[in-house]
């Protein structure tokens, strides 16, 4: 049974490595047929390279994590919990503000790194966004990543780690889910983002939360991404205000609730804890996400 339940541990580490090896080596495949095919060219190549993503990561990587998982117990399923309109605001607001506030600090290191040593830490996610038509990112970004991606870690990953606990389960996944987007820019506030929708899950036991939530967090980057192309500045203004106003009520609201309420996450575990946030399996995974995030920054 032990050597059993450390299998599966290994299984739940490498599930975000095998995934990001997979879906790389099908991008690179993809994109050097395209390039044979000699379609590219600069009207086409964003939404070529959206393509490509979509099929490298929910075409092929997405099935890879389920046939890794497919063998690793699943948590009970637990009753739908309802979450009213109120509540689902605040807990917007607060993914709002808490993923800006890391994303800010984030840019602001960056910002440093860069001074002293040189180097541009490239954001190839907003390169993306910014330089794709509306209606692409309206699909590939606002649509199919919420989906898939709530798919792959809330309802795939997730439910294989809440027999180890909620709370557990809630910080595994965050931090799976920053690994998975794989580049500097992204992490910390992936994970800011992902304890947010893993509490939501938790308390829901219903993903359409999640994935509602998702979607309408990807559409603040493409609305003002598109406002900032036809330079609306009123609109842009009301925006920045709601993403500020999002970051003091967190860093203002969420002390306080930790502080006063308990949050009743039960992390009761079916079985030990133990390696399971370190074993070969995870270290796998960081040296994974380190490589291909050195081979971006390279080419």
């Amino acid at each position: 049974m032990e050597k059993e339940l450390m299998k599966q541990k290994r299984k739940l580490g490498l599930s975000d490595g095998i995934l990001l090896i997979s879906a790389y080596a099908v991008s690179i495949l993809l994109s050097f047929i395209v390039g044979k095919m000699n379609i590219l060219n600069d009207s086409n190549k964003y939404i070529i390279l959206y393509v490509i993503n979509a099929v490298s990561l929910y075409g092929v990587g997405f099935p890879m994590l389920k046939l890794l998982l497919r063998k690793v117990e699943v948590a009970e399923p637990q009753e739908k919990k309802k979450l009213g309109i109120g509540k689902f605001l605040i807990i917007f607001v607060v993914m709002v503000g808490a993923t800006q506030f890391v994303n800010f600090v984030t840019q602001i290191i960056l910002m440093i790194i860069q001074a002293l040593t040189g180097h541009i830490v490239d954001n190839s996610v907003t390169e993306l966004v910014q330089n794709s038509n509306p209606v692409a990112n309206i699909i590939f970004a606002v649509v199919l990543a919420p989906i898939f991606e709530e798919l792959m870690m809330r309802g795939t990953l997730m439910k294989r780690l809440r027999v180890y606990g909620d709370k557990t389960a809630i910080i595994y996944t965050a931090l799976a889910f920053g690994l998975f987007h794989g580049n500097i820019n992204q992490i910390p506030f992936t994970i800011a983002c992902g304890l947010v929708l893993g509490y939501t899950l938790v308390k829901t036991n219903n993903i359409k939360y999640t994935i509602l939530l998702h979607i309408m967090l990807n559409s603040i980057a493409v609305i003002l991404t598109l406002l900032m192309q036809y330079e609306l500045i009123i609109p842009i203004f009301g925006i920045l205000v709601f993403i500020l106003a999002s970051i003091l009520f967190t860093v203002i609201y969420l002390p306080i609730r930790l502080a006063t309420r308990k949050q009743n996450i039960p992390n009761e575990s079916k079985y030990d804890r133990k390696k399971l946030f370190i074993n070969f399996g995870s270290i796998f995974t960081v040296m994974v996400v380190i490589l291909l995030s050195v081979i971006e920054a390279i080419i």
